[in-house]
């Protein structure tokens, strides 16, 4: 799913470039301070924090965020729509792009569009320049679709199931299988089991301030929320002219893990918790 996050947001990037616009990431207005709230009022009852994962969390944060406008109540399913989504959102920027812009708002510079071809993993029939009304809507709908899926199939165009459903998934403790029943599937695949002992313990919404200045446990929150800010300018480079930079890009995203893996690995001798990596934002380092 990470990944296809990742897909979203160069979706996005992109649709924005094609329209004349310039994507701003990697700033201190563009980086969260938890706890937070959903960016276009979506959700706007949903906090959503730095914690620990748990099926509670699964079931209240991440199902919300990917929560479709009407869910598919499958047999042994979760949760009822209350609030606007993101699904809903995508949907009227679509209904803005095909009624109100159309092909003539798409002035942008075509060299600034993040392709597959560019992008260290992302497949070309998926990652492609948005250049007019129907490759916005093509590449939009995908976005909506793999979080939430259709109408009538917990699916994706794909044939995978949605995010929102892979999150049920967990909640439910089944995995969603083609079945008999009208809706034509169930939670009654095999079982999917969480041990909360296997979750790393660690403050919820910490942050590098948590620890004493100069302590271990201070430099390597430190040291990820350094790697954290300059990996989101590198963002800001690949989608604002410098479209290859998203190579290097990618690569450091990954390196973040191993950065993350090093804080909360350190247990704190004053709480007994273990470091936990912060997402907050730092400057640039100075020669």
């Amino acid at each position: 799913m990470a990944k296809e996050e990742m897909l979203h947001m160069a979706i996005v990037a992109n649709v924005l470039n094609a329209l004349g616009g310039s994507p701003q990431i990697g700033g201190e207005s563009f980086t969260p301070q938890y706890p937070s709230v959903l960016p276009m009022g979506i959700q706007s009852s949903l906090k959503v924090g730095l914690r620990k994962f748990s099926i509670e969390l699964c079931r209240d944060v991440f199902m919300k965020i990917e929560e479709p406008e009407t869910p598919i109540m499958f047999p042994f399913s979760v949760g009822v729509p209350v609030f606007a989504t993101i699904g809903e959102f995508y949907l009227a920027l679509i209904a803005k792009i095909i009624e109100q812009l159309g092909n003539a708002a798409f002035i942008g510079d075509p060299t600034r569009q993040v392709v597959g071809a560019t992008s260290a993993g992302f497949p070309k029939d998926r990652l492609f320049p948005i250049v007019d009304v129907n490759t916005a809507v093509k590449s939009l709908r995908w976005v909506v679709e793999d979080g939430e899926g259709t109408q009538t199939k917990p699916l994706d165009f794909e044939g995978q199931l949605a995010h929102y459903y892979r999150f049920a998934e967990i909640v439910v403790g089944k995995k969603l299988v083609p079945d008999s029943n009208p809706k034509g599937y169930a939670y009654k695949g095999d079982a999917i089991v969480f041990d909360p002992a296997s979750v790393y313990d660690f403050p919820n919404d910490p942050k590098a301030l948590d620890h004493p200045p100069n302590s271990w446990g201070r430099g390597l929150v430190e040291n990820f929320n350094q790697a954290y800010s300059d990996m989101l300018r590198d963002l800001h480079r690949s989608f604002n002219g410098e479209p290859s930079h998203i190579v290097r890009t990618n690569q450091n995203m990954i390196a973040l893990r191993g950065l993350a893996v090093d804080a909360m690995s350190f247990v704190d001798e004053a709480t007994g918790k273990r470091a936990a990596v912060s997402f907050e934002y730092m400057p640039p380092l100075t020669s």
